[in-house]
């Protein structure tokens, strides 16, 4: 507008012959001015314009976290169908097991009391053969669990007692506890060197089942013992707890599950864990009970002894392990997107935002295609397949952008390594952090490193619009 007017100006000041010549001086000026004026203001917007777009990348980043989230939803409702499927599985085959005991019962002679008569030392070996049955995609171990158990009641320590005249040795009852629906059996029975046979009790004792045998305890009196070998077994899932109640207790376990935890109030004292399965004992699993109590149920710290045992545990748990790899793709999508960053800066790319979205999709499927197909084939194979195909499309895909087929390479090199190394991290859980910190440190390094000759202050500096002046015209 500016010209406009002092092309008015000018045409009615100067004769007409000079109006042709005057004129196109002046819109050769304006031009000029305009040019001037756009180059200026397109180094404003291309100085401004990058900070602008990385506030977009990093808007874009954070907006693909809330996909991430619905993926971890996703892994924890999957994670709550294994478990119903389990419990389900335990109602049909049998729970987790807990066996506790043995002990002996006695009527006390004119009395409706009872006495409950602890052995002076027990030892019980645990033979746990596994099955892993199948519910659709879901796996469940479950046990046919094998006990046998040793104890030796000392009759010297009862008669110190005084109440072995009280008491009905002859209609001693033997009884051993072992979790509701758990289908306990016994294989066999030697009780002072006699066989019995036992079952399992139709009346619920202590909120458990009960296997009983009725047995002649008549021989504990001063300074004899009686020995018991019990053969028992039951079936459970997942879990299995045992507590024997003597003061001297003792456990030995083995099974060839590789991937035992070990729980319970006691931890082993000894422990062989191996791909071909497991061996545990527990030397110290006894407790101060005492060995006589008189009353009409088990003494409540009968029923508080410490159990030992072992949980039975996926070594290779897809669902937890993709959990943990879902934690890490804030941090993948940052290295990815730093490193197309750093074309832009280093060699003077042009990135769209829709192309960081594009890759930035692709690397959250990477996580749904991991727990799609871990269901599957187990996670390593997972996450091998769902790394190769992710870097094999962000790498197929730079290179139809960038057009630079070594740069797409660079990416693909950088993506996968990222998988490598996060892979490493969750393969080795107790050194995760240390290997997360160095991994961060090297990552910020290397772009400390790549642009530390890139002038900042260049891409935000905002330059001054030249006056627009007229140029002189001679006459």
């Amino acid at each position: 507008m500016a010209q406009d007017y002092r092309l008015r100006g000018f045409c009615t000041i100067f004769p007409q012959p000079l109006h042709a010549s005057a004129i196109g001086v002046a819109r050769r000026d304006a031009k000029v001015l305009h040019m001037e004026a756009i180059v200026n203001v397109a180094a404003h917007i291309k100085g401004a314009g990058f900070f602008a777009k990385l506030i977009g990348i990093a808007i874009i980043g954070m907006l693909l976290l809330w996909p991430v989230e619905s993926i971890r939803d996703l892994v924890e409702e999957r994670m709550e169908r294994s478990a119903s499927v389990t419990a389900e599985m335990g109602t049909q085959w049998g729970p987790e097991v807990e066996a506790r005991g043995p002990y002996l019962v006695v009527p006390r002679i004119n009395s409706n009391q009872l006495a409950y008569i602890l052995p002076a030392e027990t030892r019980i070996d645990v033979n746990l053969p596994v099955e892993s049955r199948h519910r659709g995609i879901f796996t469940v171990p479950t046990y046919r669990g094998e006990l046998v158990v040793q104890s030796v009641f000392d009759g010297a320590r009862l008669a110190a007692l005084g109440e072995q005249s009280e008491l009905d040795l002859a209609r001693g009852e033997l009884v051993m506890l072992f979790t509701l629906g758990s289908a306990p059996s016994s294989n066999g029975l030697i009780w002072n060197g006699v066989a019995l046979t036992a079952s399992v009790d139709d009346v619920v004792r202590e909120k458990s089942s009960a296997v009983v045998a009725r047995v002649d305890a008549s021989g504990l009196t001063a300074g004899k013992r009686i020995e018991l070998n019990w053969k028992l077994a039951a079936q459970g899932i997942s879990r299995l707890e045992v507590a024997p109640t003597a003061p001297k207790g003792k456990i030995t376990m083995h099974s060839p599950w590789p991937g035992p935890s070990f729980v319970g109030d006691v931890l082993p004292t000894r422990r062989s864990v191996g791909p071909a399965g497991f061996e545990a004992a527990w030397d110290n699993a006894g407790s101060k009970l005492p060995e006589l109590s008189i009353g009409t149920s088990l003494p409540t710290p009968v029923l508080m002894v410490p159990t030992a045992g072992v949980r039975l545990v996926d070594p290779v748990d897809h669902y937890t392990q993709v959990e943990r790899s879902v934690k890490y793709a804030s941090l993948v999508i940052l290295l990815t997107f730093a490193v197309f960053i750093l074309f832009e800066l280093t060699a003077k790319l042009r990135v769209h935002p829709v192309q960081y979205v594009f890759v930035g999709c692709a690397l959250v499927l990477f996580y749904l295609l991991l727990l799609s197909t871990s269901e599957h084939t187990g996670f390593t194979v997972a996450y091998a397949i769902a790394a190769t195909a992710t870097t094999a499309l962000v790498g197929a895909y730079t290179s139809a952008v960038l057009h630079a087929k070594k740069r797409a390479a660079l990416v693909s090199v950088e993506l996968a390594a990222t998988y490598g190394i996060l892979y490493v991290i969750m393969s080795a859980e107790s050194f995760a952090l240390l290997a997360g910190a160095t991994m961060l440190f090297v990552v910020l390094a290397t772009i400390m490193f790549v642009t530390r000759k890139i002038d900042w202050y260049a891409l935000s500096a905002k330059p001054v619009a030249t006056p627009a002046t007229a140029t002189p015209v001679s006459q």
